[in-house]
Formats: structure tokens, sequence, C-alpha cells
């Protein structure tokens, strides 16, 4: 499992909700991940990018994740292996898009902002790649994503204004390192009586299943 390309499943899961919403206004536009640069807008066709920008680490919100456990069988027997905390991240990107003409990139632009409030999370089905969690991954628009943070951005793609939206999504990285490997061995439990006085059914004089015999040939 490639655990590291969690930042590139996120990015594709997010463009994936804006292609099922483009399916389904039946729009023809492309949905990229990456930088909606000079290259981006000046594109002939109606497109709509979707770019990771940057990520949040917090300590306190790590605190609350969880040890997991996974049962491994090999040749040498069956093992319970106890791996640490996931690395949590809000992971936050950036929504642009462009057409041919600004009514139209406004019209691609709505379209993206609609397909996250119709689809508000990453769920089962919607997820790309194979490092996400199995649990739903809420899409929120980014409040901290200011007009100051925007106009930084666009100066940094080397672009003229262009409305940009802001969201986050918390994902996690799940570690591969081991903190525990324990073999699991086969219980087996034994029953003691006196002989003397076995329990009904137990001792020497217990009736034992007599094997079937062998049809005849």
């Amino acid at each position: 499992m490639a655990r590291h390309e969690v930042f590139k499943d996120v990015g594709e899961s997010l463009a994936g909700l804006v292609r099922l919403e483009a399916k389904a206004q039946k729009l023809d536009v492309d949905v990229v991940v990456g930088p909606p640069d000079a290259a981006f807008f000046a594109g002939k066709k109606g497109a709509i990018a979707v770019y990771l920008y940057d990520f949040h680490y917090d300590r306190n919100v790590n605190q609350e994740g969880e040890e997991t456990q996974v049962d491994v069988t090999d040749d040498s027997g069956t093992y319970t292996i106890l791996y640490g905390r996931p690395l949590i991240l809000e992971v936050r990107f950036l929504v642009a898009a462009t057409g041919k003409t600004p009514a139209d990139e406004q019209v691609n632009l709505g379209l993206a902002v609609k397909a996250f409030f119709e689809r508000p999370a990453l769920a089962a089905g919607t997820k790309a790649g194979r490092s996400l969690p199995g649990h739903e991954m809420p899409v929120d628009l980014d409040e901290g994503f200011t007009a100051e943070r925007k106009w930084t951005m666009l100066q940094s793609l080397g672009v003229t204004h262009h409305v940009l939206v802001g969201y986050r999504v918390h994902a996690e990285m799940k570690p591969e390192r081991e903190l525990r490997r324990t073999r699991k061995v086969e219980r087996r439990s034994i029953e003691l009586f006196d002989r003397h006085r076995p329990p009904e059914g137990k001792g020497e004089d217990a009736e034992r299943p007599r094997p079937k015999p062998a049809k005849a040939k």
C-alpha cells in the first residue's frame, strides 16, 4: 500500500467529485489536478483546476488518533501487528476555473462549488487510490483562505485576478513502522478430575468414538 500518496489521492478524489457533477449537468469541461497558472488560464477550452497549496498539522488533533491492529498470515504463521497512530493533516486545496468567456468561467466555477455542496464528503466509491481511510472525509470550505491569501497565490502563479475558492480535508497518513508483532498461538484447554471418581462420560471406561468401517472395494 502506497501510504505516502495521500496528497495525490485526496486531489484525485476531489477532482472526481467535480467530474461527477459535470457529467450530471452534461457539461464538457476538463478537470485537472494541478496549478491554475498562466498556461491554465490561457487554455481555449473550459477547465477546472484542483490544486494542493498547503497543509496544516495540529498536535492536539493528532493525540486523538488511535493505534491499529492488523492480523497477517505468512509461511511462518499468523501474527498480530500493532501500528502507531496515523499522522492527521488538514490538507488545503484551491479550486479555479476558466472558460472561453468570463461568463463561462463563472459557470464552471459554480459547477465546482456545487459539486462539493452536493457531495460534502469523500465516501466509499468516490475515493481514489488506496491510501485514504475507510471513514468518510468531509470536504469543507476553508474560511482561512482569505482575500489576502488568494492574492498571494495569484501572484505566485503569475496570473491576473481570478476567483479562487479554498477547501480543506482532514486526511490521515498511516504509519508502516510496527510497534509490536506477536504470534498468534492456538489455545487448548485441559480438564482435570479425580480418576477414581470421574464425571459421567469421562475416565478410562468412557465410550470412545469408534472409527467408521472401511468401505468394501
